[in-house]
């Protein structure tokens, strides 16, 4: 607990990200232990480097991450989980393998907590995270920054897996955005696709509305901190005018339904070429 409260006190955007994540559908505690393993290797030490990589076992495995025999932590939060069980469990004790070079292109191959990110590799399942989406277990979560290239096979394997309703695609359904008494009934994470009326920009955050009366409609807000994400990806988030859009995240009450974006990646334009 003195190791959660530590990470509480240094909340930022993306950890109340993941925060709202959890929230939208259950709570959890968290607790980890510091990355420790190949970090502490000496650079030329390569045969022991790759005797660690072919030694990577899962010995626990949580919705979050997996801990491995190596006392480092993949992280899972690409993932948002919308069938219940707990899936991941299947990964006990298999060998796996990180691919981490699309994340190491970004500079994003580790999380704040020191968790490791890339393409989770076990056999028989192949990349984990597709193949979980695939099977209608879970959905991209929309958290960032994400490769670009591996956010678009993610989507398509959501594609097909909601197409021929897999999983949880039975009773998971993409939202209507103009459905606002709707909306507030399925309150948590969701998956919403409709066409934005307007955005307005007032008092430092920018407003995406889906209706006339910002009072009840399904509304969309991006604070001033996050339109610093996309920026850095050149988004003119005026031009987003009577555009058709799907966004993931969690919903809630405030003035009618209502949703925070973090990330450029909770943005799909359905009519893209995946």
């Amino acid at each position: 607990m003195k190791y959660l409260s530590k990470r509480l006190k240094n909340l930022h955007k993306a950890d109340i990200f993941l925060a709202n994540l959890l929230l939208g559908d259950f709570m959890f505690v968290r607790s980890l232990m510091l990355v420790i393993g190949l970090g502490s290797m000496a650079p030329g030490d390569a045969c022991a480097a790759e005797t660690v990589k072919r030694t990577m076992i899962v010995e626990n495995a949580e919705e979050w991450g997996l801990s491995l025999n190596t006392g480092q932590v993949i992280s899972l939060e690409g993932l948002h989980w919308i069938s219940p069980g707990d899936h991941w469990q299947s990964l006990r004790g298999l060998q796996v393998s990180l691919e981490k070079s699309d994340f190491e292109k970004i500079g994003t191959d580790r999380n704040r907590y020191g968790d490791l990110l890339g393409k989770i590799m076990v056999e028989p399942f192949g990349w984990v995270q597709e193949y979980w989406i695939k099977k209608g277990l879970a959905v991209f979560s929309g958290i960032g920054p994400y490769p670009i290239k591996l956010r678009k096979a993610l989507l398509a394997g959501e594609k097909q897996a909601r197409t021929k309703r897999l999983g949880a695609w039975k009773r998971f359904t993409v939202l209507k955005a103009d459905n606002p008494a709707y909306l507030l009934k399925m309150q948590g994470f969701r998956v919403v696709e409709g066409q934005i009326k307007n955005v307005r920009k007032f008092g430092g955050t920018t407003y995406l509305n889906f209706g006339a009366d910002w009072k009840s409609d399904f509304t969309v807000a991006i604070s001033s901190t996050e339109r610093r994400n996309f920026k850095k990806l050149d988004w003119k988030l005026k031009d987003l005018d009577n555009k058709w859009i799907r966004i993931r995240g969690v919903i809630r009450s405030y003035n009618g339904p209502f949703m925070e974006l973090f990330f450029p990646e909770q943005i799909e334009f359905p009519d893209e070429n995946l």
